[in-house]
């Protein structure tokens, strides 16, 4: 049988070891010095504008910070230097003319700084967005990268409406430019045309202005 001072010298071994092993999880869980929140890995996204957010750790250098899309850095392009909160302006990306708003480097209270970006006009193809400080203590670049799709406009096409509701067509939800939309067979004409690739949003006050026109 063990002594005392034998279980009591094993159980202190124990905790101790269960301690290392804390202390090495809480290091590997600590958060990374750049991260992206938003928009999702692989978010697919069809509203009219796309909403950015990242954090950077404060022992980085926020002067040598960049948030690009699809390589442009939106910082140099309007000519934003940390910390700045709510520029604008219009930046070409992809070789279109995107309209960034609300573009902030806030250093709110805590070890973090806040990124942010709202961005409008972006073409409806895969994009990369990318947030990237320099380390001046360890002498490397820390970066975080986030994929996500900008869609065209949830296509529809309503066959029919009736007592029941909307009764969708085989098409289902399919994603791509809407074509057209009709409220039935009482509109004069089958289906109501949605230009220039229209959402629903936009094309459904057409079908009804067609509907009350209809005889």
């Amino acid at each position: 049988m063990p002594s005392t001072s034998f279980v009591i010298r094993r159980r202190m071994t124990l905790v101790a070891a269960a301690l290392v092993a804390a202390a090495s999880l809480g290091a590997d869980c600590s958060p990374p010095p750049v991260s992206i929140q938003m928009p999702w890995e692989a978010q697919v996204i069809d509203d009219p504008s796309v909403v950015a957010t990242a954090r950077v750790a404060r022992v980085l250098d926020e002067t040598t910070g960049e948030l690009l899309v699809d390589g442009v850095d939106l910082l140099d392009a309007l000519g934003a230097v940390p910390p700045f909160s709510n520029v604008s302006g219009v930046v070409q990306i992809g070789g279109v003319p995107v309209q960034v708003s609300e573009l902030t480097w806030a250093e709110p209270a805590g070890s973090f700084d806040t990124v942010s970006v709202r961005l409008a006009g972006l073409a409806p193809v895969p994009h990369l967005l990318q947030v990237r400080a320099f380390d001046s203590g360890a002498a490397a670049l820390r970066s975080a990268s986030r994929g996500f799709t900008v869609s065209g406009p949830l296509a529809l096409v309503l066959e029919s409406w009736d007592g029941g509701g909307l009764a969708f067509g085989a098409q289902g939800l399919p994603l791509g430019e809407a074509s057209a939309a009709s409220l039935g067979a009482g509109i004069s004409g089958g289906v109501v045309p949605l230009a220039g690739g229209e959402s629903l949003r936009e094309g459904l006050p057409a079908a009804a202005a067609a509907l009350e026109g209809a005889p």
